[in-house]
């Protein structure tokens, strides 16, 4: 957003991160903000977004992957089900939780968007940390972290940016640059 900022000096840029999308919808909708940026389930936002009246353009398709330590136990597997997820703690890093997975989840979830409250996490408890799988290649170097699958099913989620219809006109140039930054 600093880079965006700079590009476009006639918009005036504020973040606030929250943890769950209603707040920002709201937020958005009581014209606090001209933009909010929400990463869930691609169904589940275009419902939450015809109930607030506003608009949703996709920047990013994506999936929630696993993140460990390459040390950790079930590290060496590429996937992961649902039932082995259950033997560890777990984390959520940035990602509100969809219905319809969050109960398969093991117990005792953390939730939090500040990364290195995750890495902690990793480090000392052997947490699993459930994550989109964007923020995971940019936090997460190869070398000490292992990024698994679900093996149960795809978790595909979508990175967008929800706005009211009769928006700032250059919200629209606002979230093309938003898409660039997130695609390079």
């Amino acid at each position: 957003l600093s880079r965006l900022d700079y590009l476009n000096t006639k918009v005036t840029m504020q973040v606030a991160l929250l943890n769950d999308s209603r707040e920002v919808l709201e937020q958005v909708k009581a014209g606090k903000y001209d933009i909010g940026l929400i990463t869930l389930n691609e169904e589940l936002l275009q419902e939450r977004c015809a109930e607030y009246g506003l608009q949703m353009k996709i920047l990013a398709r994506d999936e929630a992957v696993i993140v460990t330590e390459q040390r950790t136990v079930g590290a060496e597997k590429s996937r992961i089900s649902y039932d082995e997820m259950e033997l560890y703690q777990q984390s959520v890093f940035n990602l509100e939780i969809h219905p319809r997975w969050a109960a398969q989840l093991g117990k005792g979830i953390s939730l939090s968007n500040d990364i290195n409250f995750h890495r902690k996490m990793m480090h000392e408890r052997d947490a699993l940390v459930t994550m989109p799988n964007i923020a995971s290649k940019k936090f997460f170097n190869k070398s000490k972290y292992k990024v698994l699958l679900f093996a149960d099913d795809r978790v595909e989620i979508v990175h967008a940016a929800v706005y009211c219809a009769d928006c700032n006109p250059q919200m629209k140039e606002i979230i093309s640059l938003i898409r660039q930054e997130i695609h390079s």
